[in-house]
């Protein structure tokens, strides 16, 4: 499995001002877009200056078993995480361990480092601007994932980094790889894993206490305790409880209930607007900002957008881990916070999450 690339370019391109003729509360077209596209469950919650306005979660934690999801149910984010990633990145920055431009050679002085490599920073990482592979290649997996999580994303950083480049340097290629990159960065810094990291400094000071990694449950349970993964296979959605590798986390494993994952949110609203001590004013808009005006995607892990329902700029990401989707959108001049999540995934997925968040936006703004 692996995170498709589908639904950031769906983003870019086709989530611009949604117009909605539908005469349907956010409730009912949550249940009709279940009912319609034979989800599972779907989920969905819109906060204007902290207040939860919206929220509510239908539909089953697996299709073939009559329990039922809840709004504390954990739904995974997919690369969303990465937005979690880039934020513990800034606190690395903040306590003054490298800087945005820091050369990543310098940080990771035991790989040698291919020439298209010598310059790459972190800024290029977070921004996928580095010339890097999107996933690690099917040829690498074995090996990999043999290996103790740090000790993968590692190797991942050894491998790619001494290698030439896939694409060139210095344009937009999305990539996981930088990411798990960045994991190892901050891992040879702390002697911790982007687990212990992540978790420590900052689910723990937001009280995400719902947050956790991969699955949201094993896979043998015979009752689903949390929501099951679902693909489509010969036009029915089948059950799944699978995840990409765990080497691939600060690329996006993290899973958690919509309640927590608004905390997080709610942090960068609050940044964008001046009113945050978790990190200084000026590192929440570098994170917020571009490479360049023509740029959308930031170096905070977001895909930032003018739109008009937002008085302004919009922060978007998507997740998928080809059994789960998640999307968010932020509107920080609005101090606004939209997100649907469920379940499954397929080929229309991206619509049909488009068509929810347009129902939220037409009824509450």
């Amino acid at each position: 499995m692996r995170w498709s690339l589908l639904s950031l370019l769906l983003m870019i391109t086709s989530c611009s001002l949604w117009k909605s003729s539908s005469s349907r509360s956010p409730s009912e077209e949550l249940t009709h877009l279940r009912q319609t596209h034979d989800l599972p469950a779907l989920a969905a919650a819109l906060s204007l200056d902290n207040q939860m306005l919206f929220l509510e979660a239908q539909g089953f934690r697996k299709i073939d078993s009559p329990v039922e999801v809840t709004v504390q149910d954990k739904f995974h984010l997919g690369s969303c995480t990465k937005a979690m990633t880039a934020t513990l990145v800034a606190k690395f920055i903040e306590r003054g361990h490298f800087d945005w431009t820091s050369k990543v050679s310098s940080l990771l002085p035991h790989i040698k480092f291919h020439d298209s490599f010598k310059d790459l920073t972190i800024e290029d990482l977070l921004s996928h601007f580095g010339g890097l592979s999107t996933n690690p290649t099917k040829d690498k997996i074995p090996s990999l994932k043999k290996l103790k999580v740090t000790s993968a994303r590692r190797e991942v950083a050894r491998i790619y980094l001494s290698d030439k480049p896939e694409f060139i340097p210095q344009e937009f290629h999305y990539s996981n790889v930088g990411y798990i990159i960045l994991g190892h960065v901050l891992e040879n810094l702390s002697k911790k894993s982007w687990e212990e990291l992540i978790s420590a400094e900052l689910f723990k000071p937001l009280g995400m206490k719902s947050c956790g990694f991969g699955v949201t449950s094993k896979g043998s349970e015979s009752t689903p305790s949390q929501p099951w993964g679902h693909s489509r296979v010969d036009q029915k959605m089948s059950p799944l409880q699978n995840d990409n590798y765990p080497f691939y986390g600060p690329s996006g494993t993290v899973h958690c209930n919509l309640l927590d994952w608004q905390k997080f949110l709610s942090l960068h609203v609050q940044g964008f607007n001046g009113d945050s001590t978790f990190l200084k004013p000026d590192t929440f808009k570098k994170l917020h900002s571009t490479p360049a005006p023509s740029e959308t995607y930031t170096f905070g892990g977001w895909l930032r957008l003018e739109r008009r329902w937002a008085q302004g700029p919009a922060f978007t990401h998507s997740g998928t881990n080809t059994l789960n989707y998640a999307r968010t959108w932020i509107a920080p001049k609005r101090k606004a916070i939209l997100m649907v999540v469920t379940n499954a995934h397929d080929e229309s997925i991206h619509t049909t999450i488009d068509e929810m968040f347009s129902a939220l936006i037409h009824h509450f703004f």
